[in-house]
């Protein structure tokens, strides 16, 4: 009897860990957190952007119904 194909799958390869501390430099966890810190201020900044886009076309709309 054949074994099931979902269960003929190879064992999966284990990747070394790095040590949450790290050696001689920033650890996983701070890592993390500088990675996250980026991730926001990029989303902020992406924000800001279209809020003032979107404050541009309320005062050209503005401007083109006073006239």
């Amino acid at each position: 009897m054949q074994p099931h194909p979902m269960q003929a799958k190879p064992p999966p390869v284990l990747r070394p860990r790095r040590c949450q501390w790290g050696v001689g430099g920033i650890g996983r966890e701070q890592e993390l957190e500088n990675r996250q810190s980026v991730f926001a201020r990029s989303v902020v900044q992406h924000l800001t952007q279209h809020d003032n886009l979107a404050h541009r076309t309320n005062l050209l709309a503005q401007r083109n119904n006073l006239t």
